[in-house]
């Protein structure tokens, strides 16, 4: 009579809930984690974009120390002592202040700025001392009067040689030390800002 064979049959225990849980969290922490590093790594970065321009506040913002660049290419310069700021006060006492722009220090806007194009060049320009006390006294009697001045930047160009007035353009750009530029005089050709008067040649 042969032996009589026992099969024993493992019955496993149902999972609890909490051990359910447990497992999925244990699967899912790497993953977690790496989504948190890699958003991290997107917001901060080592290369921090440029600050969106702001437009400047001819009451309120210091234009004493307003910075101009003029954006040109190769072969136009810039008149010395011709390109001026004008600011003009409207309402019952109205007042215009004309001054020229002196050639300035460009290491407190230049870091602000993206480089130039090719085969172009920014000349910085600043007030000089006298009229930055003028400008100021202007803007005081605006906010005395609740008037908003009006800023404008006439440039005065120079040409080195032969170009074709058409296709070369120019612009201006101005803002405060330490903010990023932004532009006065959209681009436009020479023979847009000329005019139809000559231009001098660059001495």
């Amino acid at each position: 009579m042969g032996g009589l064979r026992a099969h024993v049959r493992h019955s496993r225990r149902p999972a609890t809930l909490l051990e359910i849980v447990a497992v999925w969290m244990f699967r899912s922490i790497p993953s977690m984690l790496l989504a948190l590093l890699l958003t991290g790594c997107a917001s901060v970065g080592l290369d921090t974009a440029p600050a969106t321009p702001r437009a400047l506040d001819t009451l309120n913002d210091d234009l004493g120390a307003l910075v101009i660049a003029l954006d040109m290419p190769r072969g136009v310069g810039a008149v010395e002592g011709g390109t001026a700021l004008t600011l003009d006060l409207g309402g019952p006492r109205p007042q215009h202040l004309r001054a020229p722009l002196v050639e300035a220090d460009a290491d407190a806007v230049a870091a602000t700025l993206p480089p130039p194009g090719t085969g172009r060049a920014y000349y910085f320009l600043s007030l000089a001392p006298a009229d930055q006390v003028l400008v100021r006294t202007l803007q005081q009697s605006a906010r005395n009067s609740a008037v908003v001045p009006v800023l404008a930047v006439v440039p005065k160009y120079c040409v080195s040689g032969p170009l074709d007035l058409k296709s070369v353009t120019v612009a201006v750009l101005g803002g405060l030390p330490g903010r990023r530029l932004s532009p006065l005089v959209e681009r436009a050709t020479l023979a847009q800002v000329a005019a139809g008067s000559p231009l001098p040649a660059c001495s």
